[in-house]
């Protein structure tokens, strides 16, 4: 069954994840304190379709982002560093292909899917290394 954006907003918390989550972050160039802090952290995130269009307002540790992607076009995503996405939905996931996620080359696949009704997995491949982390709806 195709996902529906919208089941996507929610607050959620960290409840499962690869034993190589930190490795996999650290990769990724995400700020110390979020990895520190990562068993604490509560994440909001309110997702509004529009045809096509998709816009995502992400609020973690104080901190907010919105940014607005088309499906199966390349966009530009705004945070810590601005960068190229293009966002698919296949199957049950939404999937999101950075080709340069640092700027230096390193290729990011980003999958969200459903587990159960209030569980969402996250599952990263950056470059060669494969992690995942799943956050429960509260």
């Amino acid at each position: 069954m195709p996902l529906d954006l919208e089941t996507l907003s929610g607050t959620f918390k960290l409840c499962n994840k690869s034993d190589n989550l930190v490795q996999l972050l650290q990769k990724l160039g995400e700020p110390p304190q979020l990895i520190e802090n990562l068993e604490r952290v509560e994440m909001q995130l309110e997702i509004k379709v529009t045809g096509n269009n998709f816009t995502a307002k992400t609020t973690m540790m104080g901190m907010a982002s919105v940014n607005t992607y088309t499906l199966g076009a390349e966009c530009e995503e705004k945070g810590l560093q601005n960068r190229k996405v293009t966002c698919t939905i296949q199957g049950d996931a939404l999937v999101s292909d950075y080709p340069n996620h640092d700027g230096k080359g390193l290729v990011v696949r980003r999958s969200r899917r459903f587990l159960d009704d209030n569980t969402v997995r996250t599952e990263y491949k950056v470059g060669d290394l494969e992690g995942w982390y799943d956050f429960k709806k509260i």
